[in-house]
């Protein structure tokens, strides 16, 4: 409340014994409440439509640690001071990257039919050191140390193919030609050829089941193809 030409500055909340005035002529200093962490600016149905703030933070206290948590703007960046992490539902930002709260939650970065891509500064490392730059590279990082139990490592790259070997050497010489078999047993003579025939293709149609000479593909109808004898 601002009254005359002094300015003073008021704040009460649940009863006339916590009312605070701090007055001094013709300025408005800091408003400070009587008790720490007991009143609070405005409710949640009366609430103040804004709140403008200049250049200092917004300070805020863990209520574990105990410790002041600011939040404020710094190069057109909004920057939260002295905290481990900023949470938004189950997912955690730190100082060096995003986890899960939930160890057995996937990490999602964009949505289905998205047609953006994943672009990263220089590429993505592994668990067991790996590296990968493109879609067809892997660089190896470095070994690790080997284990107390002495547990086999991780299986390394897959090398170079080897140069190719000597050719095999000249041909030998050809063997001793063997003796001549002897002479096989004559078959049985077969049947008698048909003789005075000549043979005729013919096409029965489909149709009308006519016999016609030659073949249907020919005669450009539909049905079957046989061979006759003709004397």
């Amino acid at each position: 409340m601002l009254c005359g030409a002094n300015a003073t500055a008021i704040a009460w909340s649940k009863s006339a014994k916590d009312v605070v005035a701090n007055s001094n002529a013709g300025l408005l200093k800091d408003l400070i409440p009587t008790k720490d962490n007991v009143y609070d600016l405005g409710s949640p149905k009366l609430r103040w439509r804004s709140v403008n703030v200049g250049t200092d933070s917004l300070i805020f206290v863990d209520e574990k640690r105990g410790t002041n948590v600011s939040l404020g703007i710094k190069d057109g960046a909004l920057v939260v001071s002295n905290v481990a992490g900023l949470q938004v539902g189950a997912m955690q930002f730190t100082a060096t990257g995003i986890k899960a709260l939930n160890p057995n939650t996937n990490i999602t970065i964009g949505n289905s039919g998205d047609r953006g891509f994943l672009s990263t500064a220089r590429g993505i490392k592994f668990p067991d050191g790996s590296i990968q730059q493109s879609a067809t590279s892997l660089v190896a990082g470095p070994a690790g140390p080997a284990g107390s139990n002495g547990e086999r490592g991780a299986r390394g790259l897959k090398g170079d193919k080897g140069d190719t070997g000597m050719s095999g050497g000249p041909q030998g010489f050809q063997g001793i030609q063997g003796p001549k078999g002897d002479t096989g047993a004559q078959g049985p003579a077969g049947p008698s050829g048909t003789t005075g025939y000549t043979e005729q293709a013919v096409c029965l149609a489909n149709f009308d089941h006519s016999l016609r000479f030659g073949t249907c593909a020919d005669l450009g109808i539909a049905g079957s193809n046989f061979t006759i004898l003709i004397k």
